[in-house]
């Protein structure tokens, strides 16, 4: 836990002086729970950490070390995990969502229901279009068509008896659906990489390298210090988990599912934050950007080709030559024998190669990778060119 906090520290300690404002220690605990708790909650434990640490501040400085900002933190993790506990079980009750929709993941329900409370602008439920674009948002949307047909089979039913609207226990039900069809497919993505790279009897040492290179392979990348610091926490969790040092390709889908899951909910935060507090975009208009562009790929990854498309769409005018070198900017680069696995179905680029589309100077390939763009980078990229 130690070495998870330092990092976290670390992420805000830009200066590397090994101390933070009270503002920057906040933002640290932050980090550690945003994503777990509603924002009431959230904020009252904000509260009484700020205060907390504002009596550990050196007057000469104004900041708090390491050492004492690693008490107050690991003091104030336990509240959050009892808070966590306490408030699924309270929305578990008060929902009535069944046992088996809830399985191992009753931490995340505290964070499913401000993702629903978002999403649920007139309090009346959720749509067929607001649900699919939060599952878009976190990564979950189904490549292959028989999927996305079972899920709208499960939305028709359950919203048949709610004027077409799915309230929050059936939302849960919805997500669990998809997040188990999502880790197939991720199960069957990485197979054959793990057997590749570096199968040993269906079994590997764990080594972070090679499982940051599986993981990058398959889109997942940390944007920000920020992101680093959570990959690392749940690698580290899953060593310490993993038999004797050693991972199954079960072992390593599971990981890919967890940091997908948590790195994709953090984009998501940090984007609407932004909109609001840098960009100055409206959240109606965030949700027509994000809608735009998740429908151009089931997974949320784009060559500049298909960022054209979404220009488009949204009527905005940019040169060829400008968006290329804009994508190149806030994109990142995967191995390209990897992408018809990654990003294929769903208008990828599977079916771009297969047009002709995918292998033009758009792609913005250099040696054997190729330069993608997610939703978080998309956002960046507009107020870039709006500049």
């Amino acid at each position: 836990r130690t070495d998870s906090l330092y990092r976290y520290f670390h992420t805000h300690d830009l200066d590397e002086t090994g101390r933070l404002s009270v503002e920057e220690c906040r933002a640290v605990l932050d980090c550690m729970a945003g994503l777990d708790l509603e924002k009431a909650s959230l904020q009252h434990i904000l509260s009484r950490f700020e205060a907390m640490v504002a009596g550990h501040v050196d007057p000469a400085t104004g900041e708090v070390l390491f050492k004492q900002a690693e008490y107050l933190l690991a003091m104030t993790q336990e509240q959050v995990e009892r808070a966590i506990r306490a408030r699924s079980a309270k929305l578990v009750a008060d929902e009535r969502i069944p046992a088996e929709d809830v399985g191992d993941d009753l931490r995340d329900i505290p964070g499913l229901h401000e993702l629903f409370a978002q999403a649920d602008v007139d309090g009346q439920g959720l749509t067929g279009l607001q649900v699919n674009l939060v599952l878009a948002e976190l990564g979950l949307r189904p490549r292959y068509a028989d999927e996305q047909a079972e899920l709208d089979d499960i939305f028709a039913s359950a919203a048949g008896g709610t004027n077409g609207r799915l309230c929050f226990a059936d939302f849960v039900h919805f997500w669990s659906r998809a997040r188990y069809l999502a880790l197939l497919d991720c199960s069957r993505q990485l197979r054959e990489k793990f057997e590749r790279v570096l199968a040993e009897g269906g079994s590997v040492t764990f080594n972070p390298d090679d499982v940051m290179l599986l993981l990058r392979s398959s889109g997942l990348v940390p944007r920000c210090r920020e992101d680093q610091a959570e990959m690392h926490r749940l690698l580290t969790e899953a060593k310490q988990d993993s038999e004797d040092g050693r991972m199954s390709c079960g072992d390593l889908t599971r990981l890919a599912m967890r940091v997908k899951q948590r790195l994709k909910a953090q984009q998501r935060r940090r984007v609407r934050r932004r909109a609001q507090r840098e960009f100055e975009i409206p959240l109606e208009q965030l949700a027509t950007y994000s809608e735009v562009f998740h429908s151009a790929d089931s997974q949320g990854l784009l060559v500049a080709e298909q960022v054209m498309g979404v220009m488009d769409t949204l009527c905005i005018m940019v040169e060829h030559a400008d968006l290329t070198q804009a994508v190149a900017r806030f994109g990142f680069s995967v191995p390209a024998i990897e992408l018809e696995s990654t990003c294929g179905g769903g208008g990828g680029l599977k079916e771009q190669n297969s047009a002709g589309g995918g292998s033009s100077a758009g792609d913005v390939r250099t040696g054997k990778t190729i330069r993608l763009i997610d939703f978080e980078g998309f956002v960046e990229m507009l107020m870039h060119i709006d500049a």
